[in-house]
């Protein structure tokens, strides 16, 4: 396996013509130092067992991270940040909305988390994904199931006012058909609203990963509250392309 640490220095152009050549190279030699110093600590952290690489680029970060990502072709993008940005990528917006518009899966790893191996992985179905058993999302499960052998679990929120789940559960009943070593079990909860159902799960379940499946005008993209409500444990989140 390859590690990429990629610093995408953006610029605006107006900046460029009137910034000192000093300047300019007192710039990207911080953001060089910050590359290198994050590389030998992974180093350190894998034992030397990982091989890892380094790279600087300028310009705009979803044009410049797709060329990259398009010529080393990653497993996932991997993102830290703090609590404010991950409730962006939950509501859609920011700039890591765009990057989450790439075709390669985006892992966002709080500022706070703990790592180990991953265990236990929550997946956020809705009413489509337990319908379709999350065709999008099989390829990189599988591949999780083959570097961890995780326990997944499919939540479902059942919203107020919303008729039992029953239907729903005939349906996840038709992903034991589906090939592959990929097998979670489901639960349901009953709350108000999604990210609050998903809140109250995480608090008294032991959860490593949470894998959400965005979708245009879904509950991901909803008030800045809820997001805050889903972020109250230190989870890192995948979340998959929406698009094909």
């Amino acid at each position: 396996m390859d590690i990429h640490l990629v610093n995408v220095l953006e610029l605006p152009k107006a900046s460029l013509s009137e910034m000192s050549a000093c300047i300019h190279d007192e710039i990207v030699n911080s953001c060089l130092e910050l590359l290198q110093k994050l590389s030998e600590e992974l180093s350190a952290r894998s034992k030397k067992r990982i091989r890892i690489a380094t790279d600087l680029e300028t310009g705009y970060l979803h044009d410049r991270l797709a060329a990259f990502c398009k010529e080393i072709k990653p497993f996932t993008i991997v993102c830290g940040s703090s609590e404010s940005s991950l409730e962006n990528i939950l509501k859609g917006s920011s700039s890591i909305d765009k990057i989450r518009q790439l075709p390669y899966p985006l892992l966002i790893v709080p500022e706070h988390a703990c790592f180990h191996s991953i265990r236990n992985v929550l997946i956020a179905c809705d009413h489509e994904d337990i319908h379709t058993g999350i065709v999008n999302a099989r390829p990189i499960l599988e591949a999780f199931t083959s570097a961890f052998s995780p326990r997944y679990v499919a939540l479902h929120v059942l919203v107020d006012g919303q008729a039992s789940a029953d239907n729903l559960s005939a349906a996840f009943q038709s992903w034991n058909g589906i090939p592959g070593t990929f097998a979670p079990a489901i639960t349901f909860i009953r709350q108000s609203d999604v990210a609050k159902g998903i809140a109250e799960y995480l608090r008294s379940h032991a959860a490593d990963l949470l894998l959400v499946l965005p979708k245009k005008h879904s509950w991901l993209e909803g008030h800045r509250s809820r997001s805050s409500q889903i972020l109250s444990k230190v989870v890192p989140i995948l979340s998959l392309n929406r698009k094909k």
